[in-house]
């Protein structure tokens, strides 16, 4: 049987009892995982939440905006959900855009680099580098990407990818580009 995941985009008019009541009824129903927008809310406090609540129903972030923490916070925001949800985090991270970002002042730059400087930060934090606290296992870490050199780093730096809102006619060519970057 293939596996199944579920998107939550928590509503304005959601509450975060109800995002987890939805997540318990799809770990009922036999979904692999789901996964929590930071659209609206806190995507790893909603993510924490839905993990206290669910024995085996995998968790994902999709996406935790790498601009919007300092990434030894995010380090160990991440550790603590992995922590708390034995092991079930899918922390998936990505670059938001730019009508998001620039009206709260953040310059995005280069992305690309934001992004490569950030999963480095936290690779180290969790497997012995300066930063605290160190997690018993990794949580496995996927990008959202949709330009082609994003997905390229996906496939060079995550355990992979997130095509969310992504056409499906473009699937081989992102499919080549993750591959290019896993063969780095």
């Amino acid at each position: 049987m293939e596996r199944i995941a579920l998107g939550l985009m928590p509503l304005r008019d959601a509450s975060p009892r109800e995002v987890v009541a939805w997540s318990q009824r799809a770990e009922a129903l036999g979904f692999e995982a789901v996964f929590i927008s930071e659209s609206y809310g806190d995507s790893l406090a909603y993510a924490e939440a839905v993990a206290l609540a669910t024995d085996r129903l995998r968790v994902g972030t999709a996406i935790t905006n790498i601009y919007l923490r300092q990434p030894t916070l995010l380090a160990e925001q991440a550790a603590a959900v992995q922590e708390f949800s034995g092991g079930r985090l899918l922390l998936g991270l990505g670059v938001g855009h730019r009508a998001v970002n620039q009206p709260l002042g953040i310059d995005m730059g280069d992305p690309l680099a934001k992004m490569r400087q950030v999963i480095g930060t936290l690779r180290s934090a969790w497997t012995g580098g300066p930063h605290q606290p160190r997690p018993a296992i990794p949580p496995k870490v996927l990008a959202a990407a949709l330009a082609e050199r994003m997905i390229e780093l996906a496939g060079e730096l995550t355990d992979g990818p997130i095509f969310n809102l992504f056409p499906l006619a473009r699937y081989p060519r992102a499919l080549a580009a993750l591959g290019r970057g896993a063969a780095r």
